[in-house]
C-alpha cells in the first residue's frame, strides 16, 4: 500500500478515537468553524474564532466517522513562472499558465479524486488559507472551502478547468469581500454582532499583511489539527516562505509536501527547512509522472512502492489539463 493511502487508513484509527475525545470537552483549538450563513443560530457562532477573523464565524457540525484531509495549493503567478517558462504568459486556451502550474493543477485533481473517492471531507484553500477555487470563473461553487459527498470530483474538475496563476497582491483582499457578502446577507442581529467585533479588531487586521503561508492560513489549519493528512502543492517558494510553511506540518496527522519546479535540484534548500519540520517533501519538474513522485516520498519513510494505488494511478501528469477525465482545461 502506497504511503498515503498508509496515512489515510491510519487516520481513521487513532485520529477518529481522539476526535471523538476533543468532541466531548472541545477546546477552542479543536473547534471547527466557518463563516456564518444565513439561517444559522446566534447560539452557534463561535466569538473566538470571529474575533480572530474579524468575521462572524459559527461552530461546524461534523461527523467523527468521516475522515478528514486538507488540500494546500498555491496559484501565485512568481511561484510557477519562473526561467524559462516565464516567457509563456498563457496556453492555448488564453489562461495564465505555465508548465509547472498545469503540472500541479493535474496532481491536485488526482490527489482530489483519490481522497474523495473514499469518502474523505476535503478542505481546499490557496497558499493564504483561502478557498482554493475562489477565482475560478468555472468553480460552481467558488466560496466552498469544504469538499464531500456526491458531486464533489466532478465539482473540483469544473472549478480547476478555469483556475489559472495570478499576482499575490490583492487576492485577500478579493476573498474577504466573497467571505463578507454571506454576513452582508444574514439578518441585521448577524450584521450587528459582526460590526461590534469588527470595532475592537480592525485595527489589528489592517495592520497584518495576508502573506502567503502565514497566520490567515495557519488559523484554518487549527481548526482540524491532527484530523487528517494534511497534502501543499507548492511552486518555488522563497526561503522564507518555506520557514513560515515549515510548522503548518503539526496540524496534519502526516504531512506532504511537492515543489513543482523547473529544476529541482534548485530546491534543495527548501526541502531541507520542509523535511526537518516533519513534513514529507519532495521537488518534482513539469516533466515528472505524478506515481513516480509519490514513490519518491514513499522510499523516504521505508515505504513499499506501489504506483497504482498512489493517488493519479498510473496516468502521468502531463500539460494538458484535463482532470479526472471530467473537465478539459480551458472549455468550461
Amino acid at each position: 500500500m502506497d504511503l498515503l493511502a498508509t496515512a489515510l487508513s491510519g487516520s481513521r484509527g487513532n485520529d477518529g478515537l481522539a476526535a471523538t475525545r476533543r468532541q466531548a470537552n472541545p477546546s477552542d483549538d479543536d473547534v471547527m468553524t466557518r463563516e456564518y450563513r444565513h439561517g444559522d443560530s446566534m447560539r452557534r457562532v463561535h466569538w473566538a474564532a470571529t474575533a480572530r477573523h474579524s468575521e462572524l464565524m459559527v461552530r461546524q457540525e461534523e461527523s467523527v466517522t468521516t475522515p478528514q484531509a486538507t488540500l494546500l495549493m498555491d496559484q501565485r503567478h512568481h511561484s510557477f513562472n519562473t526561467g524559462f517558462s516565464a516567457a509563456f504568459g498563457t496556453d492555448g486556451s488564453g489562461l495564465s499558465t505555465s508548465p509547472t502550474f498545469e503540472w500541479a493543477v493535474t496532481a491536485v485533481m488526482s490527489v482530489s479524486a483519490h481522497l474523495l473517492e473514499r469518502n474523505y471531507a476535503l478542505r481546499f484553500l490557496d497558499q493564504q488559507g483561502a478557498p482554493a477555487l475562489l477565482h475560478s470563473p468555472s468553480a460552481p461553487f467558488p466560496t466552498e472551502e469544504e469538499h464531500h459527498g456526491p458531486g464533489a470530483v466532478a465539482g473540483i474538475a469544473e472549478g480547476l478547468a478555469a483556475l489559472e496563476l495570478a499576482p499575490e497582491s490583492g487576492r485577500r483582499g478579493q476573498a474577504e469581500e466573497h467571505a463578507g457578502s454571506t454576513v452582508v446577507r444574514a439578518g441585521e442581529a448577524a450584521r450587528s454582532a459582526a460590526r461590534r467585533v469588527r470595532r475592537t479588531t480592525a485595527e489589528t487586521a489592517q495592520a497584518a499583511p495576508h502573506a502567503a503561508f502565514g497566520d490567515d492560513l495557519l488559523d484554518k489549519l487549527v481548526a482540524t489539527r491532527h484530523r487528517g493528512p494534511l497534502i501543499a502543492l507548492l511552486g518555488m517558494i522563497t526561503l522564507e516562505e518555506a520557514r513560515s510553511l515549515a510548522s503548518a506540518s503539526d496540524y496534519g496527522s502526516v504531512s506532504y509536501a511537492i515543489l513543482v519546479c523547473e529544476r529541482p535540484a534548485d530546491a534543495r534548500r527548501q526541502l531541507e527547512i520542509l523535511r526537518n519540520a516533519g513534513w514529507h517533501a519532495s521537488a518534482a519538474s513539469a516533466a515528472a509522472s505524478l506515481p513516480a513522485v509519490w514513490a519518491g516520498l514513499e522510499s523516504m519513510v521505508g515505504g513499499a512502492s506501489t504506483s497504482s494505488s498512489a493517488p493519479g494511478g498510473g496516468q502521468s501528469a502531463g500539460t494538458s489539463r484535463t482532470a479526472h477525465d471530467t473537465t478539459s482545461r480551458g472549455t468550461a
